[in-house]
């Protein structure tokens, strides 16, 4: 989607205010902060369970250069197994998160900080 587009920090500060909103709205709702020393095995696969029916996959290729046999891909599985393997896999990972770097109050803190410090940057530019 990004591919030949650059984000503008108006887009960037609307999608930062928008899950300011749905962290505030929604009880279930919940994102949590990690670094790549927090997981080691961290790849680039991005991956999304929805409930019980399916997982939406996504490959990203960091280096369009280097290697045209790993090509980005889409694609959903909706088998139950599978959905269900995904889902205690996330489930795993999201034990061994510090709570500190999943509590709402201070998720919504720092995005709040982000979204400061982008209106900062325009007004100086």
């Amino acid at each position: 989607m990004l591919e030949n587009r650059t984000i503008s920090n108006e887009d960037i500060v609307c999608h930062l205010e928008n899950l300011i909103n749905m962290l505030r709205k929604y009880d279930n709702y919940e994102v949590a902060f990690v670094s790549k020393q927090d997981f080691i095995s961290l790849s680039n696969i991005c991956w999304l369970v929805k409930r019980n029916s399916g997982v939406f996959i996504e490959t990203l290729n960091n280096d369009k250069l280097a290697d045209n046999n790993n090509p980005e891909m889409n694609f959903i599985i909706t088998e139950k197994s599978i959905v269900n393997a995904f889902h205690d896999y996330f489930l795993k990972l999201w034990c061994h998160i510090p709570d500190k770097n999943k509590d709402k109050r201070n998720s919504i803190n720092y995005l709040q900080f982000l979204i400061n410090k982008i209106n900062t940057e325009d007004k100086t530019r």
